[in-house]
């Protein structure tokens, strides 16, 4: 058994590791550990595919929504708590109201602390009449 002692990944040799370890790690595995047979295994082995792009923000915008496929958009929408199911066009509506309806929240969020005077001083908009109407 070889580790770099920071909790990282351990790895066991069939030929130095006692029958215990070679149980345990064959019964972790699913698979006999054969001199080398899982280090093989393992290095052979692409990496993980990310199912939606590291660079997808937690509320993207329209055009970062656009440009996932359709299995990316099926990750997003169950990363978010939304149905994933539907073809395209209906996966990036609904992540695309969701986004929206948390950019409500965040700004609803913000003006809560704000007092009337505050309020009247800032030029009026729609969203103002619908947030008035929504807070007390």
């Amino acid at each position: 058994e070889r580790g770099n002692g920071h909790g990282g990944i351990r790895t066991v040799s069939a030929a130095t590791s006692s029958p215990l370890k070679k149980r345990v790690a064959e019964s972790l595995l699913g698979m006999s550990l054969e001199e080398g047979a899982f280090l093989k295994e393992f290095s052979s082995a692409a990496p993980p595919k990310l199912r939606v792009p590291a660079w997808f923000p937690w509320l993207p915008t329209k055009d970062q929504i656009r440009e996932l496929e359709c299995s990316e958009l099926r990750e997003a929408c169950a990363e978010r708590g939304l149905d994933k199911f539907g073809n395209k066009k209906e996966l990036r509506g609904r992540l695309q109201d969701w986004t929206r309806k948390q950019h409500e929240r965040r700004v609803l969020d913000r003006r809560v602390g704000l007092t009337p005077t505050t309020r009247s001083s800032i030029a009026r908009s729609p969203l103002d009449d619908m947030t008035d109407q929504a807070l007390p």
